[in-house]
């Protein structure tokens, strides 16, 4: 896979511009400064969408007898924007001149079509789709972008439309252009978030405490914040014991049935999931010390944080 830290790529968009549910400007800021390096595995959803891809880039092909060449992978070089901090690999290229050419073609797989997916021909796509091929427009030149989403659960194909617009592409370049400039050029860190990124990167930036220092006195803005975490904790803690309660009564009324439905719509589910199966570690260590330290594998040292302050009643 080549090297994607130089750049801002099309699915680093959404999270810089605030239009991800899934992650934030830390997380892109942690992978571009190189403070956090992580392998990029894959997860079952990506999986999914990396198999599916060739089969519905084919059908969109065949279904409206155009010529769709893939776009570059992820061992080759991707389109770069006339400056070389922004970049897109769209998953394919509508060639020609017709009404679907020349364009970009970004294909989804989703669990489930929700109300961030209009219907079918529509624009209707959710923000973090749109944020992405956005970038894609903008570094292709393409005149339009095509979403081919696909959904198992639905057992469905919805094609949108997208295009082009050119003032807000340039309201996104700039705002892409001043990021970059301050976050990664000059390496000055976002505002902190709740990721794990966030917390990764605090870790690494402040890896264990300096030699010769001891705890010192809360100053009163610190006094603030430790109380704020002493009050969410125990909200936190309420909320959770009524959400298991609830959940348990929502268990007994649903009773041997295998679920509940709302207006004909899938609303609960309440299914058996197979035993758990652990392996005895301590036995192994004890039986098989030798084997049990060949396939012990052990992560980087980090710090971690407690909280013991309760605030006066």
């Amino acid at each position: 896979m080549k090297d994607r830290t130089g750049y801002l790529g099309s699915s680093d968009v959404p999270a810089v511009l605030g239009w991800s549910s899934f992650s934030t400007p830390w997380d892109v800021f942690a992978e571009k400064t190189k403070l956090i390096v992580r392998e990029d595995t894959g997860n079952n959803a990506t999986n999914r969408g990396n198999i599916l891809e060739p089969g519905l880039l084919a059908w969109y092909a065949d279904e409206n007898k155009v010529n769709v060449v893939p776009g570059p992978s992820l061992d080759q070089d991707p389109i770069f924007y006339k400056e070389p901090w922004l970049a897109a690999r769209p998953d394919g290229i509508v060639e020609g001149r017709g009404a679907d050419g020349p364009g970009v073609i970004e294909i989804k797989t989703v669990r489930q079509f929700d109300d961030t997916w209009g219907p079918d021909g529509t624009d209707h796509i959710p923000l973090r789709v749109a944020g992405q091929v956005t970038a894609q427009l903008i570094c292709t030149g393409a005149n339009r972008a095509t979403v081919v989403a696909y959904s198992p659960m639905n057992d469905e194909i919805r094609v949108y439309r997208i295009a082009r617009d050119m003032a807000a592409e340039r309201q996104v370049v700039a705002v892409l252009r001043g990021w970059w400039q301050r976050h990664v050029v000059a390496n000055i860190a976002p505002p902190l978030d709740a990721s794990d990124a966030c917390g990764q990167g605090i870790a690494a930036l402040y890896p264990c405490a300096r030699d010769g220092l001891r705890k010192r006195e809360a100053t009163l803005e610190e006094l603030l914040l430790l109380e704020d975490i002493a009050k969410l904790t125990a909200t936190y803690k309420q909320v959770d014991e009524l959400l298991r309660e609830r959940k348990n009564r929502l268990k007994a009324v649903i009773g041997e049935h295998p679920g509940l439905l709302v207006q004909g719509k899938n609303a609960a589910s309440y299914f058996q999931v197979k035993g758990r199966e652990r392996i005895d570690a301590a036995r192994f260590r004890n039986e098989q010390p030798s084997l049990a330290e060949t396939y012990t594998t052990r992560g980087p040292a980090t710090r971690s944080l407690r909280v013991n302050y309760k605030p006066e009643s």
